[in-house]
């Protein structure tokens, strides 16, 4: 058996005038410096599919989250199990969970969590797809070391 690996990254920059997460202000998103993105490994091994996704932004609740894991295991055959999601934790992307000291409504948070769950998730799941197709066969050096004790 060998390993194959694949990756993908896609923008996800929120609109302007978004609230912006941290610094105990409340600021709104006016431009962006530096793109926020998502990106996507998959490592298969045999028929076993682990898919790491990573996407800047502060947090996400466990909620959001295992939406996110649900959807994208059920349209990339991913076993739910077998994806994992990390945020970057920063301060200059879009408020996600409601909070009245960022100016941000929980309906302006749906609808973004709306967009990150549907063009974000319709990206990925494309990139996702592209990486199935093109899943790079990988060669591990491994060695074997003997310990004196």
């Amino acid at each position: 058996m060998s390993l194959k690996v694949g990756y993908a990254v896609c923008n996800i920059n929120p609109e302007l005038g978004f609230g912006v997460m941290g610094y105990y202000v409340p600021r709104h998103v006016k431009g962006f410096l530096d793109d926020l993105e998502t990106s996507a490994v998959v490592l298969q091994f045999g028929e076993k599919r682990i898919a790491v996704i990573s996407v800047d932004v502060c947090s996400l609740t466990v909620e959001q989250a295992d939406e996110i894991k649900k959807t994208v295991a059920e349209r990339s055959g991913i076993n739910a199990d077998c994806i994992f999601i990390s945020t970057i934790h920063t301060h200059t992307g879009p408020v996600l969970t409601p909070n009245t000291l960022f100016e941000t409504t929980e309906a302006e948070i749906d609808t973004y969590f709306a967009f990150l769950t549907g063009f974000l998730l319709f990206r990925i799941l494309n990139e996702l797809h592209t990486i199935f197709i093109f899943l790079y066969e990988i060669a591990l050096p491994f060695a074997s070391l003997r310990v004196r004790v």
